[in-house]
């Protein structure tokens, strides 16, 4: 079976139109068509065991996942862009060794998968949800190919399909709007169930990087080090956790997963591991033919989409009301003047007109163009301190900063994160 057809999705009413049946053979046919609905719009989910929606069956994920990761290398190979080992060999070899260790111990370890190094200079990697993952190089040479911190982040995105995140959205969503659900319509909302997604690839990404042999601890160095760079950029509602909840979400992952870790060799124990572990325990996978265990697959499928609907409109408020507080912030913020202390730093001079405001964080961020007239963003954060109505300064630099080159009128200063 590929696509699951939506006119199956309520074959109960059926019911309606059989003649009358003894009390036990109709709820045989309840259970049973209970059970033909739930598998029809859910799967068990392979980390948890337990129903997640999901319309979709995996060779049909494998399919559509992979038809647009093959037309770019078609491209590729008919313009002679380089990749994989064309590209740079030893980033090839570094990603794909990574790469092998840490899908040898997911979840997808009986499929064939292929990784795919492009030569695009942002820090990223992505799957579609078939067999590829593709590589930035740019992630690459950012990470300075530390392997551990390559691993997070392979482990991330095998984790992504593992978990079925692309579907699971996709069916979550097509019930939101048989279900004439208000929330599936905005995008605040599809942001903040894509936000839960993230987190819980974050979770199982790191598991998997640890129980290959590499150091758990490594995703939170990566956030960390993000969050001193560019902050957070809290103005705007968020489809992935902010650098700085990512550092910090990743570091308590990582110190519960660490027993597992045995540094530089693959955890003997891994497929017991993945099942039952100190971040979760996978529930008995049931069935849904008779003798009630159709309608307790239903059941599932209904608390468990409610339960992640709940979950993300918990996300969506949290980020909102965040919103609106640093919007509030920056708009008692002003107005600020720059003077440039060398040729790569410059001080920014700001008045802020509200009551006093105590914060475990402050973010300040400044965006000025660097050498090559590209937007540059820099922060400077401040800790556990309180702002009073009056003036202050911050300073900001960055090697591809040249304040003979900038205006006063090319700088964007704003609050970007408070906490």
């Amino acid at each position: 079976m590929t696509k699951k057809k939506l006119s199956n999705i309520l074959p109960v009413i059926s019911l309606l139109l059989v003649p009358c049946q003894s009390g036990a053979d109709l709820l045989e046919s309840i259970d049973k068509g209970l059970g033909t609905t739930a598998d029809a719009i859910s799967q068990y989910d392979r980390i948890t065991g337990k129903r997640t929606p999901n319309m979709v069956s995996r060779q049909k994920q494998i399919e559509d996942g992979n038809a647009p990761i093959d037309k770019i290398i078609n491209e590729a190979d008919n313009k002679n862009i380089p990749y994989n080992e064309k590209l740079d060999p030893e980033a090839f070899k570094t990603v794909n060794e990574i790469f092998h260790r840490v899908h040898a111990v997911s979840h997808m370890r009986d499929e064939q998968w292929r990784v795919f190094l492009i030569p695009d200079q942002s820090f990223n990697a992505f799957v579609t949800g078939g067999t590829y993952i593709v590589v930035h190089i740019g992630l690459v040479i950012q990470l300075k190919g530390n392997p551990d911190e390559i691993a997070g982040v392979i482990g991330h995105e095998i984790a992504h399909v593992a978990a079925n995140h692309i579907t699971e959205q996709q069916a979550h969503l097509v019930l939101g709007m048989l279900s004439r659900s208000q929330s599936a319509k905005r995008e605040s909302y599809k942001s903040a169930y894509t936000h839960d997604g993230e987190a819980e690839a974050d979770k199982v990404g790191i598991l998997y990087a640890a129980l290959a042999g590499y150091d758990p601890f490594a995703a939170s160095r990566v956030w960390a080090r993000k969050f001193e760079q560019s902050g957070n950029e809290r103005l705007y509602i968020h489809d992935h956790p902010v650098s700085s909840e990512r550092a910090a979400s990743t570091l308590r992952i990582a110190q519960q997963v660490k027993q597992y870790s045995m540094p530089g060799q693959q955890n003997p124990n891994f497929a017991t591991l993945l099942d039952n572990n100190v971040l979760w325990q996978k529930q008995q996978v049931g069935s849904s033919s008779g003798g009630g265990s159709g309608t307790a697959a239903f059941l599932d499928t209904v608390l468990s989409t409610a339960l992640r609907n709940k979950q993300a409109k918990v996300e969506e408020q949290r980020q909102l009301r965040h919103i609106n507080l640093v919007k509030s912030i920056n708009r008692l913020v002003g107005p600020y003047s720059a003077q440039a202390l060398s040729e790569n730093s410059i001080r920014i001079s700001f008045r802020y007109q509200g009551t006093t405001f105590q914060f475990r964080r402050l973010v300040l961020a400044l965006i000025a163009p660097n050498t090559e007239g590209q937007p540059l963003k820099m922060v400077n954060i401040f800790s556990n301190s309180r702002l009073r109505a009056g003036n202050y300064t911050a300073d900001f630099a960055h090697e591809k900063l040249n304040t003979r080159l900038v205006k006063e009128s090319d700088l964007h200063f704003y609050i970007d994160d408070a906490e």
